[in-house]
């Protein structure tokens, strides 16, 4: 799936894209890291802030469960 950021990079629909693709596959990590490539190109796009925003909470919630699973 990176392929297509190699293929177009910079490309602001690429990125979209791969963030997407990743937010919906609960791969939080690598959907913060596209989200912030379409925020350094467009950062006023206030979709990309949101969905962002949904990464990181998910991946406090899996940190959070991590931690819990450590311990107990």
């Amino acid at each position: 799936m990176t392929r297509l950021a190699e293929v177009s990079p910079g490309s602001l629909e690429a990125y979209r894209a791969l963030a997407a693709v990743a937010l919906a596959a609960q791969d939080y990590a690598e959907a913060e890291s596209h989200y912030g490539k379409v925020l350094e190109i467009e950062p006023r796009d206030q979709e990309a802030h949101e969905r962002l925003a949904m990464a990181r909470k998910g991946r406090r919630r899996e940190d959070q469960q991590h931690r819990r699973r450590r311990k107990g």
